[in-house]
């Protein structure tokens, strides 16, 4: 196979706002396969600057955006679509993760490409699912249960399973009207920064997904600390927690 046809020749770039852009420092790192110590891509290395971007621009969309206001419904068809395009793309996401993490080519296609696409159905059907209740306590009093959006949640992920976790975090949180801001390790960040052209072509409004690239005890630290993050799902080491 000729994997190079997948994999860009210039730096891979941040996703914010809805668009590509690269990091205010301009700085980059090198993407490194774990199999034989060769570097097989580049990608922007996001500072705080581009951390906090990333954060108001999700802050935006879930304050201003028409993604939280959506019918589960119509949320329900977007991260359908998300699942049809990511599926298109699925050899080369299998590609990117078999670089990036040194895993099986085989496994990566057919487990974690599948559970990834997976995903993205199965929190569109959940999200028909999510009701509210009236729960009656006695004599003239109900208690009503209604489920609300969240907020801004931002997404720490682990090196050696991005792709499949990064897809089951990110349509979780989706499926709830929240919007993320994701930040992939530095170890293997590829199919994080290839994920938003799934959701371009989706149709997804801007902001509600970001991702950002960076050292865990900067950019992770800063998204654990914003005031603006309201929630924070961390998949990794005891010390990184």
């Amino acid at each position: 196979m000729d994997w190079q046809k997948f994999i860009k020749s210039t730096p891979y770039e941040l996703y914010i706002d809805g668009a590509f852009v690269p990091s205010a420092s301009g700085r980059t790192f090198d993407m490194v396969n774990p199999a034989n110590g060769e570097v097989f891509a580049t990608a922007y290395e996001g500072g705080t600057e581009d951390c906090e971007k990333a954060i108001q621009a999700a802050r935006k969309a879930f304050d201003e955006g028409p993604w939280p206001k959506m019918s589960p419904r119509e949320r329900a068809t977007l991260l359908r679509k998300a699942g049809d395009e990511f599926a298109k793309m699925k050899e080369e996401f299998a590609v990117a993760e078999t670089l990036d993490c040194g895993k099986q080519y085989m496994s990566a296609l057919y487990y974690e490409a599948d559970m990834a696409a997976d995903a993205f159905y199965y929190y569109a059907g959940l999200t028909r699912l999510v009701e509210g209740k009236v729960v009656p306590l006695g004599q003239d009093v109900l208690n009503i249960v209604e489920w609300y959006p969240y907020g801004v949640v931002g997404e720490i992920l682990p090196w050696n399973g991005p792709m499949m976790m990064g897809c089951q975090k990110i349509s979780a949180a989706l499926a709830g009207g929240n919007t993320v801001v994701v930040k992939p390790s530095s170890q293997a960040a590829l199919t994080m920064l290839m994920l938003p052209e799934v959701f371009e072509r989706a149709g997804f409004p801007p902001g509600v997904v970001n991702v950002v690239t960076g050292p865990g005890a900067l950019i992770g630290d800063y998204l654990v600390e914003s005031k603006d993050v309201d929630m924070v799902s961390m998949t990794g080491g005891t010390e990184t927690g």
